[in-house]
């Protein structure tokens, strides 16, 4: 990054750390019972989030690696990365992507590019992250495993969605990721419309139906698919849980649409989940989920967790202006 760039983001840091000195000091004069001081209290951690998120970003413009930047903050390398790395898709990958040599992207372009690893590239691309303390490619029971029960389902239902074998052995002679995620885009986008269904028990059924399907085949059917229905069985079993209640393991259902929503977005264009956008009403939001009404075009809406405080909320695409930024935050 330019000096330019890195002295802007210093800026940030200083500007952020300031007020957050700011609000601790507000903190103090606020009386013990008072409200206020309950909801000061909440914004200090999130301030301080800002600050270090801030603060890492400096580091890595000047030129630090990750392992450099765990020492700095006490932190493993691999820690520092996954809270601190950039928020949006490209950035995220890259810095994903950072140090790996040819067998590695190797053996990412090989699961991208097979049905039957997609969702364990699909997790690896997309890590869990956290947003306002909420948990964002969460993966919960199996994130890979469950998308790829997902997977298999909707190609048993939709097989002219499977992608073209020449197209993606092309792109992976090519190393060309962008071009078997372009090969994809259908299918992905026919397992996330699956997984939105409403009622959920409309895709919960027939996920029940094709896993009986499965476990009554036989022979090299049988075989392939004998670990998604061991999966499908260990969700759903129920179990005495906490306090003696029945439960069971459930699906990660919000971690895998959310993971299909940002490698759609990837293609299609918007914004995925965890990023930080900017709303016409001049507010800033968080991307909870992303609503897909076709199979083709952008997004047509989001779930959205208000920057600073508040619920999820549902809101027509065309209301969001584009990416929040630091000039948003002042």
């Amino acid at each position: 990054m330019s000096g330019a760039g890195a002295a802007e983001l210093e800026a940030v840091v200083r500007r952020l750390a300031g007020e957050l000195s700011a609000s601790a000091s507000a903190v103090a004069k606020v009386a013990a019972d008072s409200p206020q001081r309950a909801e000061a209290l909440m914004r200090l951690p999130r301030q301080v989030h800002e600050v270090m998120r801030a603060a890492v970003a400096y580091e890595r413009a000047v030129g630090m690696t990750w392992e450099e930047v765990g020492r700095r903050f006490e932190l493993h390398p691999d820690t520092a990365r996954r809270r601190y790395e950039p928020r949006t898709d490209g950035e995220r990958w890259a810095a994903a992507s950072e140090g790996w040599g040819p067998s590695m992207r190797a053996r990412q372009l090989r699961m991208a590019a097979k049905v039957s690893s997609r969702g364990l590239y699909l997790k690896e691309r997309f890590p869990e992250t956290t947003v306002r303390g909420l948990i964002v490619f969460g993966n919960g029971h199996g994130r890979d495993i469950f998308l790829q029960l997902a997977y298999d389902a909707v190609l048993a239902q939709q097989p002219d969605l499977a992608p073209d074998a020449q197209t993606v052995a092309a792109a992976v002679a090519d190393v060309d990721l962008a071009g078997i995620n372009a090969a994809f885009a259908p299918l992905d986008r026919g397992v996330r419309l699956f997984l939105a269904q409403e009622p959920p028990t409309l895709w919960q059924d027939q996920l029940k139906a094709h896993v009986a399907a499965l476990d009554k085949a036989t022979g090299p059917a049988w075989q392939a698919g004998r670990g998604l229905v061991a999966y499908y069985h260990r969700a759903t079993s129920e179990y005495t849980g906490v306090g003696g209640y029945p439960t069971s393991r459930g699906f990660p259902y919000q971690g895998a649409c959310q993971t299909l929503d940002a490698v759609l977005v990837a293609g299609a264009g918007g914004h995925a989940p965890g990023s930080m956008v900017r709303l016409r009403d001049g507010s800033r939001a968080y991307v909870l989920r992303v609503q897909w009404w076709g199979h083709d075009g952008g997004p047509d809406g989001y779930t959205l967790l208000p920057h600073d405080a508040g619920g999820a909320v549902d809101i027509r695409a065309d209301q969001v202006l584009g990416p929040a930024t630091t000039e948003d935050a002042r």
